[in-house]
C-alpha cells in the first residue's frame, strides 16, 4: 500500500515540477520576444526621428533658396534695361522652381511614408501591448491553478494522513 502511495506522491510531485518548468518556459520565450519587438519599435523610432531632422534641414534648405529666389527677382526688376539678362535669369528661376517643386514633392511622399510607417508601428505596439496583456493574465490564471493544485495537493496529503492513521 505504501508503495503505491508513494508512487503517486511522486508521480503528482512530477507533474508539478513539470507544469512549473513549462509556464517558466513559456515566460521565458514570451518576454524575449517581446524585447525584440521593443528594440525594434526603438529602432525604427530613432530612424523616424533622425528622418524628421533631415526633413527639417531640407525645408529650411528649402526656404533659404526660396528667400534666394525672391531676392533674385527684386534684382531683375532694378536691372530692367538689359531685357535679355533679365529674360535668361527668369529661364534660370522658373527651372529653379521647377526642381523645387520636385523636391517638395519628393519630400511629401517621403513624409506621407514616414507618417504611414509610423502609424503602422503604432498598431504594432497596441498589438504587442494587447498580446503581453492577454499573456499576463494567462501566466496570473496559471499561477492561480498552480496554488489551487497545491492546495489539493496539501488536502490529500492530509487525508492520507489521516487514513494511515486510522489503519
Amino acid at each position: 500500500m505504501t508503495f503505491i502511495t508513494q508512487n503517486a506522491n511522486i508521480a503528482l510531485l512530477f507533474l508539478i515540477v513539470l507544469a512549473s518548468a513549462g509556464l517558466v518556459a513559456a515566460t521565458l520565450y514570451f518576454q524575449a520576444n517581446f524585447s525584440k519587438i521593443n528594440e525594434a519599435y526603438d529602432l525604427r523610432l530613432e530612424e523616424l526621428s533622425h528622418v524628421t531632422s533631415e526633413l527639417e534641414s531640407q525645408k529650411k534648405s528649402l526656404a533659404e533658396i526660396s528667400s534666394e529666389a525672391q531676392l533674385k527677382a527684386k534684382r531683375e526688376e532694378e536691372i530692367s534695361g538689359k531685357f535679355g539678362e533679365v529674360k535668361t535669369a527668369k529661364e534660370n528661376l522658373e527651372q529653379q522652381k521647377i526642381s523645387l517643386d520636385k523636391q517638395l514633392s519628393a519630400s511629401e511622399g517621403q513624409v506621407s511614408g514616414l507618417k504611414s510607417d509610423n502609424a503602422r508601428l503604432e498598431k504594432d505596439v497596441l498589438t504587442f501591448k494587447s498580446e503581453y496583456e492577454k499573456y499576463q493574465t494567462w501566466y496570473a490564471q496559471c499561477t492561480s491553478d498552480l496554488r489551487t493544485s497545491n492546495s489539493i495537493l496539501n488536502n490529500c496529503k492530509d487525508a492520507l494522513n489521516v487514513c494511515k492513521s486510522k489503519c
